[in-house]
């Protein structure tokens, strides 16, 4: 190798093989990008993901000789590990938590931490047109206390989006736009729209290539911000 900072194969890859590896691949800077793919696919790399508008590709490689291999073309720029990614969470928190609630909605710490009731009081507003896109498990747009007519999203990854197998991208998306309805909890921006991503099955499986994608599609949703309550390996 070339001295690059690579790792030895590790086998962490969800979409390729159970003995490949899945890395992520840089072209050269001015290199045209149908150039860089044509060496790699001559070089007998499988490619399964193209970045969108960008210089970079993920592929699936069996050995440390392919690993060599792509580090050699001289149209390749670096090459980088393509980790596992998941929802974000205490290890070993439950994934479904039973709260007793009172009469009445709750507002939680948190949204009183960020002074939100403040802000609402202020500004006469609680997020009106403004877009959060929220990439993660999907959204169980039929919980009681988020209103659907705020919600869009996305069936480019996982589909329904307006579903959630997991409960994570509930959770996430309660905690931002919960409505301000007299039961439940009330979220920071209640008056929010949501567009939703649903990059996770219930299976939990994704990689951090299909990122790109997953804010491409945000942008394209009209997000003006974007959510990713993600986790993954610690190297």
């Amino acid at each position: 190798l070339r001295g690059r900072n690579i790792r030895q194969l590790s086998l962490l890859s969800q979409k390729c093989g159970k003995s490949q590896v899945q890395k992520i691949v840089q072209c050269r800077t001015g290199i045209a990008e149908e150039d860089c793919r044509q060496e790699l696919e001559e070089a007998g790399i499988e490619i399964i993901a193209e970045l969108p508008r960008t210089m970079f590709f993920a592929v699936c490689l069996s050995n440390d000789a392919q690993l060599s291999l792509v580090d050699s073309l001289i149209r390749i720029q670096s090459i980088q590990d393509d980790p596992p990614r998941w929802p974000s969470e205490w290890e070993g928190s439950p994934r479904k938590l039973i709260r007793q609630l009172g009469e009445g909605q709750l507002t939680p710490y948190g949204v009183d931490l960020v002074k939100a009731p403040e802000f609402w009081q202020q500004y006469g507003s609680q997020g009106e047109g403004a877009t959060i896109c929220v990439v993660d498990t999907g959204v169980l747009t039929a919980h009681e206390d988020l209103v659907a007519d705020n919600f869009d999203g996305s069936d480019a990854f996982v589909d329904p989006w307006s579903d959630d197998a997991h409960g994570h991208g509930t959770h996430v998306a309660g905690t931002m736009v919960a409505a301000n309805n007299d039961q439940g909890v009330v979220g920071v921006a209640p008056g929010a729209n949501l567009f939703v991503v649903r990059v996770f099955d219930g299976e939990g499986q994704f990689s951090a290539s299909d990122l790109i994608g997953a804010l491409q599609a945000c942008a394209d949703g009209g997000a003006d911000i974007i959510n990713m309550s993600l986790g993954g390996p610690i190297s």
